[in-house]
């Protein structure tokens, strides 16, 4: 059974309570560190035109202490991140490869990191990597979503979105990280990570007949009554989810609601008519969600370099405000 990955860039540990969301969604997180003392110096002012510009890889370095990787253990014995070095060379290199040259150079730096990440030939072969977007807001700038085919690009990939609420741990990462400790104990349970495997397998059985070449809406696997049944089951695994993370004293920090968006490509045809508003209201996705249900993108949204099983999903997470589903940093 294949764990679920989720690759960063270079700057995303410096985000306030970073990766304390991003913890529940993964079994591990792949972060760039870096690899010599040279690079080290440079994410101290990695762009010289901009000198209040930092990666602080002091701060990477408490944060790496606290959730531990392959190479040592964190917390209470913790190995949730696998380090991934990094430094300019390795972006360079990723771009005198001519297959993957025109897709990360068309890209958002940050966003070209965590998509090499997520092919890495030095990840294990077990696991499947996914390239995690920070932000609602983050993915739409980077995939540039249409409303539609484009005429311009007849071979656009499509893409659809599930969505689905968690908990998240609230308050200030204050001076010891508190968020990001209470989703390490949290991940600690086995039955949340039961939870979150069975979560996992039932997307891979939901998407597997979405990206079946010529597969519709209109087939028997994907008819209204079948939605219906896996939605069922959705809200069954959100429920058992939900049930471990309220358990005992953890409640009280554990009131703000958050989404997890998985953005996956499929054909065209999947992806126009998953736009259905019906469709997507027997998928849970209503308001301001049903917005991201389905969409055609640009040429950017390309096939993944190396396909893994849920052929190059890519994930991001958002909170929730008040009733209304809304971006997290739209807000701040």
């Amino acid at each position: 059974m294949a764990e679920l990955w989720g690759t960063f860039a270079v700057n995303d540990h410096c985000r306030a309570n970073a990766f304390a969301r991003e913890l529940l969604l993964f079994d591990r997180l792949v972060i760039p560190v870096p690899a010599t003392d040279a690079e080290r110096a440079r994410w101290r002012q990695p762009n010289p035109n901009m000198p209040g510009e930092g990666w602080d890889p002091e701060r990477l370095d408490r944060i790496r202490a606290l959730l531990g990787s392959q190479h040592h253990e964190g917390a209470d014995g913790a190995r949730l991140v696998w380090e991934a070095p990094w430094d300019d060379n390795r972006w360079r290199n990723a771009l005198s490869r001519r297959e993957v040259a025109e897709t990360i150079t068309s890209m958002d730096a940050f966003w070209g990191t965590r998509q090499i990440l997520a092919t890495d030939d030095e990840l294990p072969g077990v696991i499947e990597a996914v390239a995690a977007f920070p932000s609602e807001v983050e993915c739409r700038d980077e995939l540039r979503p249409e409303a539609g085919p484009s005429r311009e690009e007849p071979a656009a990939q499509a893409l659809i979105a599930l969505a689905r609420p968690f908990l998240i741990p609230s308050g200030d990462e204050g001076h010891d990280f508190r968020p990001l400790r209470e989703a390490m104990e949290l991940v600690r349970d086995p039955d949340f990570r039961r939870a979150r495997t069975a979560y996992h397998e039932w997307m891979r059985e939901f998407v597997g007949p979405l990206q079946t070449p010529g597969a519709g809406l209109g087939q028997s696997t994907l008819d209204a009554a079948s939605i219906r049944l896996a939605d069922e089951r959705l809200q069954q695994l959100i429920t058992e989810e939900r049930q471990v993370v309220q358990r005992g004293g953890r409640r009280k920090h554990w009131a703000r609601g958050g989404f997890a968006m998985t953005v996956v490509s499929v054909s065209t045809a999947v992806g126009s008519a998953m736009m259905d508003p019906g469709m997507l209201a027997l998928m849970g996705i209503g308001g301001a969600v049903a917005g991201f249900g389905g969409w055609i993108a640009e040429r950017r949204a390309v096939e993944p370099l190396a396909p893994r099983p849920l052929g190059g999903a890519s994930m991001f997470v958002a909170a929730q405000c008040r009733l209304n589903w809304v971006s997290a940093s739209s807000r701040e």
